[in-house]
């Protein structure tokens, strides 16, 4: 009820007045408390007057660093250019926050300064985190110009990071691109992180995209997607993860006992129906996957449905 309250408070103050409002906060001395206090008076504050906002963040007392990282991060998801421009020479962990904040909201901007701002940091890691965090952005935005930077870099990293980006518009795009990759390591990288990325996503995305993954001429690579996509679409919808599995018949070694135990911690009824639609190749993988979950919330029902595999080549 505290928390409520001292929120509405924080909302009703920041359109009075804000600046009096981050004052009284120094008041709070429980970081629950006083931390929403902050960002809810900030994020209000940049919403209705950034302007003035800014104003305050230029003049603010450098050692009250969570008013200035609430402030200052709000700032910089609006007016990022703002925040770039402003003094932060010393390098502390507000700064590099505010600046990196800053340039992954122009990266969705204006792609192009983005790159100029990052590239004009010193080099080391600030630099190589900012543009990572632009490549992902550039890709989803522009992916024939961002591939072509990041290809010109030959920075690995960097050449994913945009694979990645154009992953979240066009998985299948970024499937091929990935598997056309020279370098066999970054090749299984890139092809491994979109696959994975695809089972976290809707299940419709993510049949697509095993769809496509089956089509790749390299077994091993095609193996390991598979693997590494159904993996995850088991944790999130384990039923159609195995639907798909069963119906194009993988040899994907170790995803079956996977998804056995998946899907058994959910829906064991489901799991022992699918039992004989699983091929015979894999079905000793997917008993024990079922039998492992089963175990763990009733040990009597796991022997009990294991004793009727007595005597099968996957007993």
């Amino acid at each position: 009820a505290r928390s409520l309250a001292l929120r509405g408070i924080a909302q009703t103050w920041a359109l009075r007045d804000p600046t009096a409002a981050l004052t009284a906060a120094d008041k709070l001395t429980d970081p629950l408390e006083r931390e929403p206090f902050i960002t809810s008076i900030a994020r209000d504050w940049v919403r209705l007057d950034p302007d003035a906002a800014l104003a305050y963040l230029t003049s603010l007392d450098k050692n009250r660093l969570d008013v200035l990282a609430a402030v200052g991060n709000e700032l910089a998801r609006l007016r990022p250019r703002e925040i770039l421009a402003l003094d932060r020479s010393e390098n502390t962990p507000v700064n590099f926050q505010l600046r990196m904040t800053a340039i992954q909201a122009l990266a969705n901007q204006d792609p192009d300064q983005a790159v100029h701002e990052a590239e004009s940091l010193p080099l080391g890691g600030q630099r190589e985190s900012a543009l990572n965090l632009i490549a992902r952005s550039y890709g989803g935005r522009d992916p024939d110009a961002a591939l072509a930077w990041a290809r010109a870099s030959a920075d690995q990293s960097r050449i994913v990071a945009v694979l990645s980006g154009i992953a979240q518009r066009d998985p299948i795009r970024a499937i091929d691109l990935a598997a056309a990759l020279d370098a066999p390591q970054l090749r299984a990288q890139a092809v491994q992180m979109i696959s994975m990325s695809a089972g976290t996503s809707s299940s419709d995305r993510a049949r697509e995209v095993a769809d496509r993954v089956l089509a790749l001429a390299d077994p091993a690579l095609r193996n390991q997607a598979l693997r590494g996509l159904l993996g995850m679409w088991g944790n999130t919808a384990p039923e159609a993860a195995v639907d798909w599995l069963v119906a194009h018949d993988v040899d994907a070694q170790g995803t079956y006992l996977q998804l056995g135990q998946q899907l058994a911690r959910n829906n064991p009824g489901r799991a022992a129906e699918l039992t004989a639609r699983v091929p015979s190749a894999a079905r000793s993988e997917w008993i024990q996957g079922v039998a492992m979950a089963l175990a763990q919330s009733d040990p009597q029902s796991a022997v009990a449905w294991l004793a009727q595999y007595r005597g099968d080549p996957a007993y």
